[in-house]
């Protein structure tokens, strides 16, 4: 059985998005209480500046 999705995921990526991406993975792990290589991995798994950037361009 596949292990559930950890909620701080979508956290982190709302942290990243309402600092338009200018924000240090460490600054997001403080927050949510995880580690950065943690965060490093959801940022790449998830595309994290592929996604700010297609959902800025949708709002334009």
């Amino acid at each position: 059985m596949a292990r559930a999705r950890d909620p701080r995921r979508d956290q982190a990526y709302n942290f990243y998005k309402a600092h338009n991406g200018d924000i240090k993975l460490k600054d997001i792990a403080e927050q949510l209480g995880g580690s950065e290589g943690t965060i490093r991995g959801w940022k790449n798994k998830d595309s994290w500046y592929d996604r700010l950037e297609a959902e800025s361009q949708a709002t334009v």
